[in-house]
């Protein structure tokens, strides 16, 4: 949901969230080779959780945590699958 009151702000907002978006995507496919999945098989609101679960331990600590950090969330994401359900149709079709 955009909150900005001016066409700027919502400008910057909506590259805010594209911004948002491929970080994500990008540590979701930086995922796939730790594992034997596609990236289009990991769940992108696992990862985004996985992720601010740990923005908060990235900030005060050094270069080698961090990239342990980086290393970790990478192993976490890959674990993470999106869950098929009986009867769902993909790209999900209206409903009539």
């Amino acid at each position: 949901m955009l909150t900005a009151k001016t066409p700027a702000m919502v400008r910057k907002d909506i590259w805010t969230h594209l911004l948002a978006y491929t970080l994500l995507r990008t540590i979701m496919w930086q995922a796939v080779s730790w594992s034997e999945h596609t990236a289009f098989q990991l769940s992108s609101q696992s990862t985004r959780q996985q992720f601010n679960q740990l923005l908060t331990l990235l900030a005060p600590t050094g270069k080698h945590q961090q990239r342990q950090c980086h290393q970790l969330l990478l192993e976490q994401v890959a674990t993470n699958l999106l869950t098929m359900r009986a009867d769902r149709s993909e790209p999900r079709a209206p409903v009539q």
